[in-house]
């Protein structure tokens, strides 16, 4: 979940005050340190059809999902971004 500051100029921006893992809900100043993105887009066969599902995880909360999982998550290591 990610709250917004609002910077009063001649238009309106918002501007990223912190963000909180949906799931603990800890506190952080910045989407780049300790956060992991989420946005998914659902298509047709489930009960979340055609929705659009975007939250934050810490990397605790992260690890805790994946580690719950019955099979392991597949994980490659990228070498170079292009």
């Amino acid at each position: 979940m990610r709250t917004y500051l609002k910077k009063r100029r001649s238009r309106v921006e918002l501007e990223l005050n912190e963000v909180l893992c949906n799931c603990c809900g800890h506190a952080f100043e910045c989407l780049d340190v300790g956060m992991i993105p989420f946005k998914m887009f659902l298509g047709y066969g489930t009960e979340f059809d055609l929705e659009e599902h975007d939250f934050d995880l810490c990397n605790n909360c992260y690890k805790t999902f994946i580690n719950s999982f019955l099979y392991r998550v597949d994980v490659r290591t990228i070498q170079e971004i292009e």
